[in-house]
């Protein structure tokens, strides 16, 4: 049976290190990928790591549900704190925009701070942070892939970020 599932190497992902991305074609123009990495995660513009035992203790086995297919998959999934660290590190748009979506179900802001600042400066990485969430330009590109925003759950995401530089 033909699957339609490929094994890619892509270097524009913002990390690298020892890992396989396969991709499937759904529609044209539409891929889904998943990316297996081995060993640690770099990023490639802080040459911050994350090595593999650091994402088993930030991560643990859940049950996946497909919404529209009855199946079901187990895997290893990371912790919302360690995903929103990550993302804070690597800080491009795509990452800006799911930390501002996920920041309200961060359980231990201080445990993200000090996981960034363990691996980069977190003055810096939070600057880039600050100064997109409260570009004029910010709302247009978050609702471009979620679709409207209500005004007082853009404050919320938006002050639970700045209130990370306060937090100790």
């Amino acid at each position: 049976m033909e699957l339609g599932i490929k094994k890619e190497t892509d270097e524009s992902l913002p990390y690298s290190g020892k890992f396989f991305r396969y991709e499937k074609e759904i529609t044209k123009n539409f891929k889904v990928s998943i990316d297996i990495l081995f060993e640690k995660i770099l990023d490639r513009q802080t040459d911050a790591t994350f090595d593999a035992s650091w994402v088993f203790d930030n991560s643990k086995i859940k049950q996946l549900r497909g919404k529209t297919v009855p199946e079901t998959l187990k895997l290893r999934i990371i912790k919302v704190d360690a995903l929103i660290a990550m993302k804070i590190l690597c800080c491009r748009l795509t990452d800006i925009r799911d930390v501002f979506m996920l920041i309200v179900n961060a359980e231990n802001p201080a445990w993200i701070k000090d996981e960034v600042g363990q691996r980069f400066s977190f003055v810096e990485r939070y600057t880039k942070l600050k100064d997109k969430i409260t570009s004029k330009q910010f709302r247009d590109d978050l609702q471009g892939i979620f679709g409207r925003i209500d005004e007082k759950l853009l404050e919320k995401h938006k002050n639970l970020i700045l209130d990370l530089e306060r937090v100790n």
